[in-house]
Formats: C-alpha cells, structure tokens, sequence
C-alpha cells in the first residue's frame, strides 16, 4: 500500500479496468470468477501465478527453489536467514510469514532470489530454477496427481530441469522416494550437480552428534567425513534437523562461510 498498490477485499469485476495492463491468477481461482470473466471481456491478458513467478524468477542469477511434500516454508526461511545472516540480501518469496522479518516476502539487491514452489497443482513445473532443494516426497495433493507414479515424474521432471541447466540439486538421501529420485537422475552422470544430505554415512553432508536441548536441538555438520562445525537451532524436532541440514548443503557448496551459516540459522 505504501508502495502505491490498491488492495481491495473479495472479487468483483469492478476491481478489473481498462488501465489493468495484466492479471495474475492462483489455480485456486476458476476461469469463472467475475475478474478473470471481466479480464477477458476486456481483452486484458491473465497469466498464472507459478508462470509468473518464474518470469520474477529469470531476472536472477541464483535461482533457488524450494521443493517437496513438507519442510519448504521453513527451509526457505531458514535460508533467507542464512543468506541475511552473511550479507547477501537476498529476494524471496515464501508462503508464510518469516518471524525474523516480519514479512512473506521482500525485494533484496542481490543476484539470490528463493521461491517456495508448490506442487499442490502440478505449476511448480513451471518454474525454472538452477538451484533447488528437495526435501522429501510422500503422495500429497492426490486429488490433482491420482497416481503415486504421476507424482513422482512431476518431481522428475522438475529435477532434470535443473540438471540438464547445469543447476545443482540437494536432496535428502533418506527420504526413500528422494533416492528414488536421484537414481533415476542417473547421478553417476551428474558428479557435483546431485549434492545429498542427511543422517546416514550414505549422505555428502550429515548430521551427527544430535542432541535436543530446553530452547532446541544442536548437531555436528560433517561434509564427506570432515567435521565442519556445530549447528545450534532455537526450532525442535528431527524434521528440523533435515531442513535446516539441507540449507547448510546448499550455502556450503556456494563458499558462503561456516559462522555466518551458524548465525542464520541460530536466529531464525
């Protein structure tokens, strides 16, 4: 509002003018609805939200998506507070509100933009990100996919993208569906684009030493066997551990350092 944006409550086709030069629709909005019929009376083009997201998406360099069936809100915020934490002023959009800075979303000056995608109704295919992050895959949103396979090739899809871009993926390696994943990626052909994480030796970058405390959990970060660090978290619970383990992955394999990946993700 402060910015000029005229924010009304409810639709109507009184909210859609000849001065609208587009509209932009979530898939939870039907071709019916009196803007989108009004928009289309008026010749104005409509476009969904995912496409243009991603046309957001192109204008930078670091394009990082955040995927899979649960943890990508709070991955998400937990790498904008790591990438806040280390000086990079990051652009992101995200589904929920980020404590630390009282907002969904923010326009950074930075060439780092994160996006939550979502995969409720198949549109996180159109976005084209060169980093993303898969956190795990369980058959949600079954209403849209039908099929556990039809599902699963969404997220195939979604993943070559990347890799055939040249991106780098992150995945968590115990999350049995996201190995699945990374074996049909053929990783062998994909050395240090598919980057693994987890709490088993199997994984590029674990979690050790696990241990809950009265304001949250710590752990190790081991990196193919080398000790990096202590990670201390005001957040609890093992699903926590995942999400938090995956952003230290990414922002380690981008050379953003140790401490200030420590302070992010302790703020947060």
């Amino acid at each position: 509002i402060e910015n000029g944006a005229h924010v009304t409550i409810g639709h109507h086709e009184s909210n859609i003018n000849s001065d609208i030069q587009l509209v932009v629709f979530s898939t939870a909005i039907p071709s019916l609805n009196c803007e989108r019929v009004e928009a289309k009376r008026l010749n104005i083009p409509t476009v969904e939200r995912a496409i243009m997201l991603n046309s957001i998406m192109q204008l930078y360099k670091e394009k990082i998506s955040i995927a899979g069936t649960h943890g990508k809100t709070t991955t998400s915020s937990m790498l904008a507070c790591i990438l806040d934490a280390c000086k990079k002023d990051p652009t992101y959009i995200i589904g929920s509100e980020v404590l630390n800075f009282g907002k969904s979303s923010t326009l950074g000056n930075s060439p780092y933009f994160i996006a939550e995608s979502d995969e409720s109704d198949g549109s996180f295919l159109f976005l084209h990100p060169n980093v993303a992050i898969i956190s795990n895959i369980e058959n949600e949103h079954m209403e849209f996919f039908k099929t556990a396979e039809n599902l699963f090739q969404h997220f195939v899809k979604f993943s070559s993208g990347v890799v055939h871009s040249n991106g780098q993926l992150f995945i968590n390696a115990d999350d049995a569906i996201s190995n699945k994943l990374v074996d049909t990626l053929n990783a062998n052909d994909h050395t240090g684009q598919i980057i693994t994480y987890g709490l088993t030796n199997s994984s590029d970058f674990q979690a050790k030493n696990i241990a809950p405390h009265k304001e949250g959990i710590s752990y190790s970060v081991e990196y193919k066997g080398e000790n990096l660090g202590t990670i201390d978290l005001r957040v609890f619970g093992i699903h926590n551990v995942y999400n938090a383990l995956s952003t230290i992955a990414y922002a380690m394999s981008h050379g953003l350092p140790f401490d200030g990946i420590q302070k992010g993700l302790l703020n947060f």
